[in-house]
């Protein structure tokens, strides 16, 4: 069913996207480093924020929906509060270019273009756990938070899975 529809296009410029767990909230991220946030189902913006000065390339609501980690071309990482309240947090990743960013409960992880995941707190932004990933290139990753679990894959076909939780590796699936 239709959530609702952004007034006018949130960016000719769109690199990045996320819907909050409460479907309450569309973030848009783009070349400019610019997340843009709209409220459902009226899709009127809400707040702008200036994450990055390189464009924004991955987005992910945390699981309560309370803040927006943004990654970007450069590798940087930006925490910030939905509401606007709080002090933002920026970390600076070793994986390179952020691809794609997963958020469970405390805790978020990155993954680079080069497989290289890091799994940071999403309070202070410290760095928990490195873990690498053999799934090829242009790796993907998806949180299940009913499941508990977080799937990284590439176009080996392989899907490697850890727990949200904790991030205890459970192994991988051939495909």
């Amino acid at each position: 069913r239709l959530l609702g529809t952004v007034q006018g296009a949130p960016s000719g410029r769109v690199t990045a996207s996320a819907l909050s767990p409460s479907l309450g909230w569309f973030a848009s991220g783009d070349l400019d480093g610019r997340v843009r946030l709209f409220s459902l189902p009226d899709g009127r913006e809400s707040a702008g924020f200036q994450a990055h000065r390189e464009g924004v390339s991955a987005l992910a609501f945390t699981s309560d929906g309370s803040k927006i980690i943004a990654g970007s071309r450069t590798g940087m990482i930006h925490i910030f509060d939905v509401s606007g309240d709080g002090t933002a947090v920026y970390t600076k990743g070793n994986t390179g270019a952020v691809r794609d960013i997963a958020a469970s409960e405390g805790m978020f992880s990155s993954l680079g273009w080069g497989g290289i995941i890091e799994v940071r707190d999403t309070s202070d932004g410290s760095l928990l756990q490195i873990a690498g990933c053999r799934s090829g290139s242009r790796p993907l990753m998806a949180c299940a938070p009913a499941a508990g679990l977080i799937a990284v894959t590439g176009n080996s076909g392989n899907i490697h899975l850890w727990t949200a939780s904790d991030w205890y590796f459970m192994g991988t699936i051939e495909s």
